[in-house]
């Protein structure tokens, strides 16, 4: 489903960007940056400003433009038609997003987040379209959002960044976090990703089985799994966004505030 050009255009894209899903991607950010809690303050606005305000949201955007969903997706409950325009502007985000970490930062993490950004196209190109393989999508997304973007914020942070154990270790747990989360945000739409063509992760998992794969976010969500074992249309948009937002802003506390005690122990 693509729009025709009209004059709500500009609106429709900054709707399929999702600007503020990027907050379910903090937490990876917050953690690379306690690694490098020394970090220029400008140095970690500019990285944000690179990953949450270009990247992620041209990935979302090419991401509606490939699955042209009609069912809710990630952050929106009721997506308008994907414009025309979105592609392009996808382009522009990535071509800035990189020109900026080559400018300020170097080539190397450049090239990092070059990998990231063909990554995700390859998750959603209809080409290739990893996203439609349980086992190869589920990958994609635990490997570049979790480790390739904590060790991407390590290395434009740090000045002499070299990769070594004290890295990879915790590399892997940001993997294990989006790993445990990223499943949850796929149980509504398993009719939608059907229809598709895709066959995710979760699907293969069952609704129940995919609570039980995650890791438990507290009383909210042992309460949605009684829920969901007595009815499972209660695996629905309106819980799963609520879920995850709630996760979200938990670890983000979490990471802010162990960030927060380690800049006051070298000051």
């Amino acid at each position: 489903m693509i729009k025709r050009i009209g004059s709500d255009w500009v609106k429709d894209v900054l709707i399929h960007l999702r600007f503020p899903f990027s907050f379910f991607l903090l937490p990876i950010f917050l953690f690379g940056w306690t690694c490098v809690p020394n970090a220029e303050l400008f140095d970690v606005i500019m990285l944000f400003i690179i990953l949450h305000l270009l990247v992620y949201p041209s990935s979302n955007g090419y991401n509606s433009l490939m699955d042209k969903d009609e069912g809710s997706i990630g952050g929106i409950k009721d997506p308008s038609a994907v414009p025309t325009q979105m592609f392009a502007i996808s382009i522009i985000f990535d071509a800035l997003a990189l020109a900026l970490t080559f400018l300020y930062f170097d080539h190397w993490s450049m090239l990092f987040l070059l990998a990231y950004i063909l990554a995700s196209r390859a998750y959603s190109y209809r080409q290739i379209r990893l996203k439609k393989y349980p086992v190869l999508g589920f990958m994609t997304v635990f490997i570049f959002q979790g480790a390739w973007i904590f060790v991407l914020v390590n290395m434009a942070l740090q000045t002499n960044f070299i990769f070594s154990l004290p890295i990879l270790l915790p590399a892997l747990v940001a993997s294990l976090i989006m790993g445990a989360s990223y499943p949850l945000t796929q149980v509504y739409q398993h009719q939608q990703d059907a229809n598709d063509g895709v066959r995710t992760l979760s699907m293969q998992l069952g609704i129940r089985g995919t609570f039980w794969f995650t890791i438990p976010a507290g009383y909210y969500l042992i309460n949605y799994v009684k829920r969901i074992r007595l009815d499972e249309t209660q695996a629905n948009f309106e819980q799963t966004m609520r879920m995850s937002t709630l996760g979200s802003i938990c670890m983000n506390c979490f990471f802010a505030i162990y960030l927060m005690l380690i800049i006051a122990e070298l000051t």
